[in-house]
């Protein structure tokens, strides 16, 4: 705390552990705790134990099953605030489906190595001699096996005998210490899956899908090649690794007629959220009950036990066989293969979209040599979670020649720069030419067991090679050698790594990362207007920008701006204070007509008070006869008595008088002041007459009377008149045939 330093504390809540529930100075930079819930595993095997008897096995508790927690941020939640808690949450969902790697070798890390520092020399390869670097049984099988990784275990089943006879071995290659083991027939229980080869095998989780729980990693082995013909059975292998020379085979009871195939492949699809969880997808394949190669796809997903027919759309890869396939991601990538042509091309199944997609050396520029040529029976692997290996296999030609070399794809990049990986220069151990290997990733190293096809008939059995990847085939992705090549370094913020060169970050782009292989496109809202920036700013306040990677934002329209900086659309822009827009948001804007008020943004102006305009045509404003009748702020809205256009109307129960509009006393009623204004009007003739006597009583009369409509004259003037006086001006309005003193609206119907 006294220097500022936020921490994360470890496998408890130090929150309200070590710093007393709050109440320890320093509490308010505990950001949380990592802690693991081992009360879960003791949980599930009590229960276990309870409901079936004690099983020894496996379990695995991880992120995806809330066995790794992150607590609260307690009182650091002003630090840790919805942008730190949205990134660890996008960490964590990262890391459980393993899209986001720690770099951490699992297989190695704390473990005693008994295998030789020697092996440990990047774009290297090592003969793994028997008895000297190796030891155990070794498989009887030369060709056409296949396997996976369990834990630290390269897992290999059946094959054929250098004679061409199909075996029903299971051997493991325990990379820890350099030890082979095997289950052979007569040491299994039944069942067991026949001998076969040219089979799958992958590693998938078994997960319990009304808890979401990972039990185990099972090894399962699907079809191939047996002495009858192909055959379309699943076997499921759950190796006991507390008890390491024993196992249980279990067969899968549902399966379809038409998956009967061999030298199909078969792929694990990632596990990204505990709703969409790993399922097995077979591709391709020959199929002996039809004698035809297919293009079909299939998956098999164990959290639901069932087989399921997909159906792409557009475009499909050819009929083959022989061929490999990995996954990255949600695409499978399918290299090689044959059927009555070879095929050259690598197809990309989008899982997401269902679609395929075709990559040749005829899609790019480079020439052909940069494609790998023609093979099948060879092997692929992906490494560093982005780099597809293609090693051996035999050339789809004539003379069906088997190959030995090396072939590296970055599958974060262009799909048909593909480069040839020779051995490391003064390297005197290269594997022979080889196909119908398998090979195997294990942490840096890639495991290949094996036997060349001339000499398979002399040799007892497969030979073992290793391959440091290292970084001999380049630098980890986002770093490039250092200056004296003596090792490799990151690439700066503000660049990427391609090729072997650190480049600027493009216009429209951007990173605050070290290391990486590609900039951050800009977001709507943000803009790059310059090479190697590390972050992308802001538009401003009278611009947005709607699309990713800008280069520069789109100012608004004229007299119109936005609420606040990084607007994505141009509707966004609305007017300023004194202008309008009648064509809708993000449009032009003009300056407030006479008699309007304009607020700005995408608000219809309003009539100011004394003016008026009608809701059919809110942007035509008219002058009222008087201010007071129209209120404004709204159209159409005008004082309590008054209604219309302009507000020239009164109200019912209202009378006009003059220019105002007034309550009715009662409905017929004569006012009293137009009885005292036709009695003043007749006294004052009377008087006139009896004391001057004119000579002219009409003349008299009429200027009497044109004194009286003068003054009703004078009260109709816009003159701020004394409100006694107004009554009076009323009264007499009867001379000028003002017929409304009457009250004739009052009238009774």
């Amino acid at each position: 705390q006294q220097h500022g330093i936020y921490v994360i504390g470890c496998d408890d809540d130090e929150y309200r552990t070590t710093f007393g529930n709050g109440t320890v100075p320093g509490a308010d930079h505990i950001l949380g705790s990592a802690f693991k819930n081992t009360y879960l595993g003791v949980y599930d095997s009590i229960k276990r134990t309870l409901t079936s008897g004690f099983v020894p096995g496996n379990s695995v508790y991880d992120l995806n099953n809330n066995a790794l927690l992150l607590t609260p941020c307690h009182d650091a939640c002003d630090v840790a605030d919805d942008q730190v808690q949205q990134a660890v949450g996008t960490a964590t969902g990262g890391l459980a489906s393993g899209a986001l790697s720690t770099g951490v070798d699992k297989f190695f890390s704390g473990k005693q190595i008994n295998m030789s520092n020697n092996y440990e020399q990047p774009n290297t390869w090592f003969k793994l001699d028997l008895h000297r670097d190796i030891f155990g049984t070794p498989p009887r099988a030369l060709r056409s096996m296949s396997g996976c990784l369990i834990e630290d275990k390269v897992m290999l089943f059946g094959g054929v005998t250098g004679s061409g006879t199909a075996l029903p071995d299971l051997v493991w290659f325990n990379y820890g210490d350099g030890v082979w083991d095997a289950l052979l027939p007569n040491t299994m229980d039944p069942p067991a899956p026949a001998a076969r080869s040219r089979h799958s095998a992958v590693s998938l989780p078994i997960i319990d899908i009304s808890t979401n729980l990972t039990s185990a990693v099972h090894m399962y082995i699907f079809g191939g090649l047996t002495p009858t013909g192909s055959t379309s059975d699943l076997w499921i292998f759950a190796f006991d690794c507390s008890v390491c020379a024993h196992g249980t085979w279990s067969r899968v009871a549902s399966t379809l007629p038409q998956l009967a195939r061999y030298g199909h492949s078969a792929v694990v699809t990632p596990l990204y959220t505990k709703e969409i969880q790993s399922c097995m997808l077979i591709f391709g394949g020959f199929r002996s009950d039809s004698n035809r190669y297919s293009n079909e796809l299939y998956a098999y997903c164990p959290a639901h036990s069932s087989w399921s027919v997909i159906t792409p759309t557009g475009i499909l890869p050819p009929e083959i066989a022989g061929h490999t396939a990995v996954v990255k991601d949600m695409r499978m990538y399918v290299i090689g293969g044959s059927s009555f042509l070879p095929n050259r091309d690598m197809w990309v199944y989008d899982i997401t979209s269902m679609t395929w997609t075709s990559y040749s050396s005829s899609s790019s520029s480079s020439s052909s040599s940069l494609f790998p040529p023609h093979r099948t029976l060879h092997s692929a692997v992906l490494v560093r979670d982005s780099i597809m290996l293609v090693f051996g296999g035999q050339a789809s030609s004539d003379d069906n020649e088997v190959l030995n070399d090396m072939w590296y794809l970055d599958l974060e990049g262009p799909l048909t720069a593909w480069l040839n990986v020779p051995p490391k220069q003064g390297s005197v151990i290269q594997p022979p030419a080889i196909d119908g290997h398998v090979s195997i990733v294990v942490g840096t190293k890639i495991v290949v067991v094996g036997t060349s096809s001339s000499s398979s008939s002399g040799s007892p059995s497969a030979t073992t090679w290793l391959y440091d990847v290292g970084s001999g085939l380049q630098c980890l992705p986002g770093y490039i050698p250092n200056q004296d090549a003596s090792g490799c370094q990151p690439c700066p913020p503000g660049t990427y790594q391609t090729n072997a060169t650190c480049a600027k970050c493009p216009l429209g782009s951007a990173s605050s990362r070290t290391g990486t292989t590609v900039c951050d496109a800009c977001v709507p809202g943000t803009f790059s207007p310059e090479l190697g920036l590390l972050e992308c700013s802001k538009c401003g306040v009278t611009s947005y920008s709607s699309i990713y990677g800008s280069e520069s934002c789109v100012e608004c329209p004229a007299n119109s701006t936005t609420q606040a900086k990084g607007s994505t659309n141009r509707t966004e822009c609305g007017c300023l204070t004194s202008y309008y827009t009648f064509e809708g948001a993000g449009s032009a804007c003009h300056e407030c007509l006479p008699g309007a008020s304009c607020v700005g943004e995408q608000q219809v102006p309003v009539p100011l008070g004394g003016w008026w305009s009608s809701n059919d045509d809110p942007y035509n404003f008219l002058r009222c006869d008087n201010d007071g009748f129209c209120k404004g702020g709204a159209p159409a809205a005008c004082s309590d008595l008054h209604y219309g256009r302009m507000c020239s109307n009164c109200i019912d129960g209202t009378y006009r008088t003059g220019n105002e509009c007034s309550s009715c006393g009662g409905p017929g009623s004569v006012s009293k002041f137009a009885a005292l204004a036709i009695f003043i009007t007749l006294l004052v003739c009377v008087f006139v007459y009896i004391f001057f006597r004119p000579t002219n009583k009409f003349a008299t009369l009429s200027i009497t009377v044109t004194y009286f409509q003068i003054l009703v004259l004078y009260g109709g003037f816009k003159i701020d008149w004394p409100q006694p006086l107004m009554p009076i001006f009323t009264a007499f309005s009867f001379l000028n045939l003002d017929l409304n003193i009457l009250r004739v609206d009052c009238s009774s119907p």
